[in-house]
């Protein structure tokens, strides 16, 4: 599946603001995300989440996929630990995020 020219033309323009801002808005993304869905916590290491590993984690992922939008195979180690580990957790693939961050999740 590849990028339409317009959200190509979206990834690259706010890039460095999201790039310049990624811890804050990991930190809003996981303080909204386990508030509003409190059963998700059972899915999280609490302790990465304090410590802001988790966070931090996903804050990488999302500036290297942007960095190697036109090579992911690039990151292709990094990808497969994720989407194991959400495989592994019953997270489906067809699960969107919606404004409010709800997740659906098999379990």
């Amino acid at each position: 599946m590849s990028l339409s020219t317009s959200s190509r033309a979206i990834i690259d323009a706010t890039a460095p603001t999201v790039a310049s801002n990624i811890d804050s808005i990991v930190t809003v993304f996981y303080k909204k995300l386990l508030t509003e869905n409190p059963s998700l916590k059972a899915f999280f290491n609490l302790t990465n989440q304090k410590e802001s590993r988790q966070p931090a984690a996903l804050a990488h992922g999302v500036c290297a996929a942007v960095q190697h939008l036109d090579n992911l195979l690039a990151i292709k180690s990094k990808l497969l630990i994720m989407s194991h580990k959400h495989c592994a957790l019953g997270v489906c693939r067809d699960a969107r995020l919606t404004p409010c961050f709800r997740l659906r999740v098999t379990r």
